[in-house]
């Protein structure tokens, strides 16, 4: 890997990916206030004004380096709502891609690979996810629901019930006695 990043990288990466110089900041982690990627290499002049004008034009993109963060007094914190969103979505995007890369070429039934990904995500929610923690996963209804269905003469969820920690536990099981009732 080179010591700094010249033009002929940047365009040499941008045919290689069929993505235009900006993707190239922005999957490298380019830091405006430093001028080095993620990996500690030097930007040549020449790439950040290119890379200026198109940090200054994403606005929430903030440097999240460690020597950027320390200038700033920024240490460890938490994460932000849309971080942990995105951050559940990737690992969701990432169990598709895993199973799709498992089945490729082999005629497995489309069931199997629903029911591992299903899985996936349940041991997420669960917690037991390396690079997740575990969520709260609780009914949230709306505010008249409950008096609304008294009236009806029908059950209501409750609020502030968190089913979630052993829901892959019991997947298999309940798919089992679903798939039995002929549901």
């Amino acid at each position: 890997m080179p010591k700094t990043w010249t033009a002929d990288d940047v365009s040499s990466w941008c045919l290689a990916t069929g993505k235009d110089a900006a993707h190239f900041y922005l999957e490298h982690g380019w830091c405006e206030g430093c001028n080095r990627d993620q990996a500690g290499l030097q930007v040549v002049e020449v790439l950040i004004k290119a890379a200026s004008r198109f940090m200054k034009d994403r606005t929430s993109q903030r440097c999240l380096c460690p020597r950027c963060r320390t200038k700033e007094g920024l240490g460890p914190r938490q994460y932000t709502n849309n971080e942990v969103h995105d951050m559940f979505l990737d690992y969701v995007c990432e169990i598709v891609r895993r199973q799709e890369m498992e089945h490729k070429g082999r005629h497995t039934p489309v069931r199997e690979c629903l029911e591992g990904l299903a899985f996936s995500i349940l041991v997420a929610l669960d917690g037991n996810s390396l690079d997740l923690p575990g969520f709260i996963v609780s009914p949230n209804p709306h505010a008249s629901d409950e008096e609304f269905l008294k009236g009806e003469g029908q059950n209501w969820f409750p609020r502030g019930v968190d089913i979630a920690g052993q829901l892959h536990d019991h997947f298999y099981d309940r798919l089992k006695k679903f798939d039995e009732a002929g549901k």
